[in-house]
């Protein structure tokens, strides 16, 4: 009797961890949405996290809390479901099969996106590089954040990283 309660309980704390990861599935929903939003043709092979330690996301961060029009509340923030997906997450190479057929997928693209960052569990709000390469004279990076609005991803607030 105690083996078997040992293993409920197991299993059900291991079934709820899972259930508050970041699935790949959740990961390619967000991709594809991202795809149509900004007319994607030629999409980067691989992805990689954010980094761990990121000035500049932090900033944006820190910007979309305190300044941005649609501010975050500090409530719709986990730290502890941030630092898991930084951790589980270092690269993925995009699977052309669960990408919308009309992308091409190079190693030379136009357009990049780092894994999507989920602020919380609810995974309603996620932050993303976005960089976009036309040439030397036409390229740009920027944090993008975005919320879940009636099931569809709106950008809400955006920092530019760099231009050229």
């Amino acid at each position: 009797m105690k083996k078997t309660t040992i293993i409920g309980i197991l299993t059900f704390l291991l079934t709820g961890h899972l259930f508050c990861q970041v699935q790949e599935k959740d990961i390619y929903k967000v991709l594809n949405q991202l795809i149509e939003i900004n007319n994607v043709e030629i999409l980067s092979k691989k992805a990689k996290a954010l980094k761990i330690v990121d000035p500049s996301r932090d900033e944006f961060i820190n910007w979309c809390i305190n300044v941005g029009e649609d501010r975050i509340k500090l409530s719709q923030i986990d730290s502890a479901f941030i630092r898991e997906q930084i951790n589980s997450y270092s690269e993925i190479k995009w699977d052309r099969r669960r990408i919308d057929k009309n992308i091409k997928v190079k190693k030379k693209s136009v357009d990049y996106f780092t894994i999507p960052l989920f602020l919380n569990e609810d995974k309603n709000l996620f932050i993303i590089y976005h960089s976009q390469y036309a040439g030397p004279t036409a390229a740009e990076g920027k944090y993008e954040l975005y919320k879940k609005v009636n099931n569809e991803w709106k950008l809400i607030n955006t920092q530019l990283d760099f231009v050229s």
